[in-house]
């Protein structure tokens, strides 16, 4: 069942069950980690709420054809305990639904240069610039991230 607030408007106009898993292989905390959609390629990526934009790995940004020219600007951000350097992109990010309505958002994509880090990231849907930009919930008793648009 999909959530309202006291004015009966809907809070949630999507949800999808999340999985409880760590980010890679080299980490043992699990995270909340949902299928999502960047541009035509589907992929996953983990929530942060303490993190900043959507951040593409390098393969994803490539296998989407994202164009270094098309560059909003360079930025350097520090990224899971390292600064990283790359460019930020504009990207339509789908929130697939498995009830209610899929939503699509415009995020603001962090893509860092592979050849000025040493770490592989998954992708992450950092707060900043991607999801303030929706109202979300989670549920961990039934395992259920539920999302919808921002008032």
């Amino acid at each position: 069942m999909l959530r309202q607030l006291s004015t009966g408007e809907a809070f949630a106009t999507g949800a999808v069950l999340y999985a409880y898993i760590p980010a890679s292989e080299r980490e043992e905390t699990p995270r909340v980690t949902i299928d999502i959609r960047i541009g035509d390629l589907q992929t996953s990526a983990f929530v942060d709420t303490g993190g900043i934009y959507l951040i593409c790995p390098p393969e994803v940004a490539a296998a989407l054809n994202f164009d270094p020219v098309e560059a909003l600007q360079s930025e350097q951000v520090l990224l899971r305990g390292e600064i990283v350097q790359g460019a930020l992109y504009r990207v339509p990010l789908t929130l697939l639904a498995s009830e209610g309505n899929t939503i699509t958002i415009e995020a603001t994509a962090f893509v860092p240069n592979p050849a000025t880090t040493r770490s592989n990231f998954p992708c992450i849907l950092g707060m900043y610039l991607c999801l303030e930009r929706l109202r979300f919930a989670i549920d961990p008793l039934k395992e259920v991230f539920y999302f919808g648009e921002a008032a």
